[in-house]
């Protein structure tokens, strides 16, 4: 059953007319704290606690409800009308303009305390790396097991200029590799031997490794949550360095450190790594392991940055 739509002509008559209509509006709370329809109650759809917030709100199901997001085009409205649909309410209003066709039709607001919200911009400069939030991420698999576990980044640097990055360098430790899903500690630093030793990472010659940039596109989509950069690099493993292509989701935190996370799949076998690999060995057996492996890389950069 879908939710009633409401023009906000129409709520502002209703508002007058019908005194047990309860208003929940679906934005964040800083949004709401800034300005807000009158007599608004704030209850953020993407709160996780979203469901059991409306009970404490709003216990009567036969309660009339008008939910209200930021704009038109933006879900949270219709999402929220949904769900409380789901949990029985059965008088659900949705004015999918939003707050913007409110305001934009000249009814009136309520404002609070809080300065309007602002999005996060991230400033010119040269940022370390913050190497306690920063790492690799990898899995290797055979045709029907698999392994993951975790490298450290222990330095490094990115810069943006414009806006944009031009600059990412970044330093591997695989001596520092562990797997995550091994509980048994014998079978994991067996593990963990075999991929140090010189059938994989070979890290008593080849300590580090390094991810150099090399170019960066910004893609059509430049939505939160998106893979909006495509990044080229080389990667320099067991002293062999060969060059990769990701694309990465990038952003700004709260705290405003920029920060990015990429998936990619690299083939072993082109930095000399050929242990297992049906491609050069004609018979394994239960030795098989897939040339590819997955890498995951999560960078963070620190607070304090080298203006330019």
């Amino acid at each position: 059953m879908p939710a009633n739509p409401i023009h906000p002509d129409e709520l502002n008559s209703l508002m007058t007319t019908r005194s047990s209509l309860v208003i929940i509006d679906v934005r964040l709370a800083d949004d709401y704290d800034f300005k807000r329809i009158p007599n608004a109650i704030n209850n953020p759809f993407l709160d996780v606690q979203f469901a059991n917030k409306m009970a404490e709100l709003v216990p009567d199901l036969l309660t009339p409800i008008c939910v209200y997001g930021t704009q038109k085009g933006s879900i949270e409205s219709t999402e929220a009308a949904q769900k409380l649909i789901r949990l029985g309410y059965d008088r659900i209003y949705d004015m999918t303009s939003g707050f913007a066709g409110w305001t934009n039709n000249g009814h009136p607001m309520e404002s609070g305390l809080s300065p309007q919200p602002e999005p996060a911009q991230l400033a010119d400069g040269l940022y370390p790396i913050d190497t306690k939030e920063s790492c690799v991420q990898w899995t290797g698999k055979n045709l029907i097991n698999s392994h993951s576990g975790e490298i450290a980044i222990t330095s490094g640097h990115l810069e943006i200029q414009g806006g944009s990055l031009v600059d990412l360098e970044l330093i591997i430790d695989f001596k520092s590799i562990t797997c995550n899903d091994i509980t048994n500690p014998e079978v994991h630093d067996t593990l963990i031997q075999h991929l140090e030793s010189d059938d994989f990472f070979y890290t008593d010659r080849f300590p580090t490794g390094k991810f150099q940039l090399t170019g960066s596109e910004a893609q059509g989509s430049l939505n939160d949550g998106s893979l909006n950069l495509q990044v080229e690099g080389d990667l320099t493993m067991r002293g062999q360095t060969k060059a990769v292509s990701l694309f990465a989701a990038t952003g700004v935190t709260d705290d405003l450190r920029p920060a990015a996370q990429a998936n990619m799949s690299i083939n072993r076998t082109h930095w000399g790594i050929r242990y297992g690999s049906g491609k050069f060995f004609s018979r394994l057996a239960g030795h098989l392991v897939n040339d590819h492996i997955g890498l995951q890389l999560k960078i963070i950069g620190e607070l304090t940055r080298q203006s330019e």
